[in-house]
């Protein structure tokens, strides 16, 4: 159990001295037994008193204490019986396993080392699944095909597919993933919410390239981009974000090559192109060209670029 090393679920990663919790486990059990031969004993008595009582040989009296005998000893069975099974239990912890297939972390004891309850001896990730934390703008969650009202994980047919990209040891992996969960609160300060993209972790055996991916195991802690799959959408135009002018408007080339001002509707603004979803008919040409001082109908000589 070393930082850094891969342990299997149910793999041993630590065991105490078990001698204490070996004769508590003995003493308890000997309890049990003489709970058990107190019960047995006392119903016998409670049985053979209510005969008495029958044939008019033992009062009502002495029929109540044989009763309360009996249900005293049962209540000490019961108490002996829980006893007995948490120092079986206790014996069990003794040795600590491992409750998944994980990756040391760290490791907080030494060999010899006295511990307590609840006190932590190593921390463990999941090496069979991480979760990355993607922050997103709320206006971007519109852009995703999930119901924005779901509680929980998202159904796995609605989660949008992720490729988780990072740079380790010099190279560029890719990971593919999975959004599924949007965190409820929102941070009040940047307007976000975090998302979580989970990754299948590639099993040890099967770190060669598959599907066109390097698959290796994404190191906790390394900084990643997120490229989230966001829902279809027909019918934009999509043009270089530098054509709009006024925060709404593109300039126009008519069929006389002169331009006029038209307010557009978009959809989306890009770090390099913006989807307009009306205002532009198909074929309409636009200008792309950076011109400060601008006359509507200004003539021009345009000159054809496709986009």
């Amino acid at each position: 159990m070393e930082a850094g090393g891969y342990v299997e679920a149910g793999q041993t990663l630590l065991r105490l001295d078990v001698a204490d919790f070996e004769t508590a486990l003995e003493r308890s059990r000997a309890s049990l037994q003489q709970a058990l031969a107190e019960s047995e004993f006392a119903d016998g008595e409670l049985a053979r008193m209510r005969e008495l009582a029958e044939q008019r040989l033992a009062s009502d009296s002495q029929l109540q204490d044989a009763q309360r005998r009996s249900n005293v000893n049962q209540a000490r069975l019961v108490d002996a019986q829980a006893s007995y099974e948490q120092a079986q239990l206790d014996l069990e912890r003794t040795e600590i396993k491992a409750p998944f297939n994980a990756v040391i972390q760290s490791r907080d004891v030494e060999l010899g080392q006295y511990i307590n309850r609840a006190q932590t001896v190593a921390l463990l990730f999941g090496a069979d699944e991480v979760e990355v934390r993607v922050p997103l703008a709320i206006r971007q969650l519109g852009f995703l095909d999930v119901p924005l009202g779901q509680r929980g994980e998202i159904p796995d047919e609605l989660a949008p597919e992720v490729l988780v990209t990072g740079m380790y040891g010099g190279q560029k992996y890719n990971w593919p993933g999975k959004l599924v969960r949007i965190e409820a609160s929102i941070d009040p300060n940047s307007n976000t919410v975090q998302t979580i993209i989970r990754v299948s972790q590639p099993s040890m055996d099967t770190e060669s390239n598959r599907k066109g991916f390097n698959r290796i195991p994404l190191p906790i802690g390394l900084y990643v981009e997120a490229d989230i799959q966001g829902r279809t959408v027909e019918n934009v135009i999509s043009l270089p974000r530098t054509v709009i002018r006024n925060n709404n408007q593109v300039l126009i080339v008519d069929a006389e090559n002169k331009m006029h001002y038209r307010e557009v509707e978009i959809f989306r603004l890009e770090e390099q192109q913006v989807l307009i979803s009306s205002g532009i008919l198909p074929g309409e040409r636009i200008c792309i060209s950076p011109i400060q001082a601008v006359v509507d109908g200004m003539p021009v000589q345009p000159v054809i670029q496709t986009i």
